[in-house]
């Protein structure tokens, strides 16, 4: 089974900085997910050692006072989990580990503060910084259950199904770009295969899609990813006519302009059913996005 996340091409894109919509290939949702991954990684395996090689040190340092044996224990355990979410055979239950090491990190912080011998202060910051990097670890195992999760249902790649991604510069700063995206039923104005977005909830919504020759789609989506001014990604749930995801990513530019990216991703949500995805877009999805976002542009630039 092959899921819809999207896969970057080996050749870059190239901004023309002139308003030409451009193949896109870097920094997909994917790049991002696995990018967290790989940097808890590193952050374990350097962690791991410095508690392996300077156990003492360390302890001083975050306040628990000298721990030669206890630190490079724990510094085996988050080498170990380094190297596993290195590896990347199942990084999944890597970051799982690190999470269950980040509650025995907390609890020995907890402890050392009942010592008369711990810097009070020194142990706050080391817990804070602890909860932050569990922030992290949290959010990870979220977003890997989620990519894993999208997979379960996707069908085999085909004929019927679509993948596109394009972008486009635009002179407007990225907070304006995100706040008229944010509202989702806004998103008819972008791409013109997509008949209406109603907000159902915080974050799910219904759309209705139509082909060239009328062809109609529905399903429902839910937001799988936000971050405020940046990065917007929608995935569709069960029981749609189509199994869809997409994501509109906004880098600012130079004098209030902007890089907008959107990918999207189209298959049939049951293997009896004939119509292709394609049947969305007119010539083809690559000139038809094209299309939409220099459409797009001129609208947001003249408004």
């Amino acid at each position: 089974m092959n899921d819809l996340t999207y896969q970057p091409s080996s050749t870059p894109a190239q901004l023309s900085g002139t308003g030409e919509v451009v193949p896109y290939s870097d920094d997909s949702l994917t790049t991002r997910t696995s990018g967290l991954a790989r940097a808890l990684g590193w952050f374990s395996v350097g962690l791991g050692m410095t508690q392996l090689l300077a156990p003492r040190a360390l302890g001083r340092a975050i306040g628990i006072g000298e721990r030669p044996v206890l630190l490079p224990l724990l510094g085996l355990r988050e080498l170990g989990s380094g190297l596993a979410i290195l590896q990347g055979s199942q990084p999944k239950l890597a970051i799982q580990a690190r999470v269950l090491g980040d509650v025995m990190d907390l609890a020995l912080l907890g402890s050392a503060l009942a010592s008369p011998r711990a810097d009070a202060t020194r142990v706050a910051a080391a817990a804070g910084a602890v909860l932050g990097v569990t922030a992290l670890d949290v959010l990870c195992v979220i977003q890997l259950a989620r990519r894993n999760g999208s997979a379960a249902q996707q069908p085999e790649a085909g004929p019927a199904r679509v993948r596109v991604t394009k972008s486009i510069e635009v002179g407007r700063s990225a907070r304006e770009l995100y706040s008229i995206l944010r509202t989702l039923e806004n998103l008819p104005r972008l791409l013109s295969h997509v008949e209406s977005v109603r907000e159902t909830g915080p974050t799910r919504s219904q759309w209705i899609a139509r082909g060239a020759s009328g062809e109609r789609f529905e399903w429902t989506a839910e937001i799988s990813t936000e971050v405020e001014g940046e990065l917007l990604a929608w995935q569709s749930l069960p029981g749609g006519d189509l199994i869809s995801q997409g994501f509109v990513d906004i880098k600012p530019l130079a004098n209030e302009c902007s890089m907008v990216v959107i990918h999207l991703e189209y298959a049939p949500a049951r293997e009896s059913d004939t119509r292709s995805a394609a049947m969305l877009f007119d010539p083809t999805p690559e000139h038809a996005l094209e299309a939409d976002l220099r459409s797009w542009k001129r609208q947001i630039e003249a408004s």
